[in-house]
């Protein structure tokens, strides 16, 4: 539990320190499924410790 807590004060802790920073010139055409693939990403690994799931396979 300890872990997930962590992990979700990293999450808060990036979305603050992003939502603050000046926009770029030019974005990558990529980036926005990679921000999005890297949110669903999290969630279930969220998720999964919160199920209670102790291996570390993916399904």
């Amino acid at each position: 539990m300890i872990r997930a807590s962590v992990f979700l004060a990293a999450c808060l802790a990036a979305s603050t320190a992003i939502g603050t920073r000046p926009a770029m010139a030019a974005e990558s055409p990529f980036e926005p499924g990679l921000m999005r693939l890297a949110e669903v990403l999290g969630s279930l690994h969220f998720l999964r410790n919160l199920c209670g799931e102790k291996g570390d396979q993916w399904r």
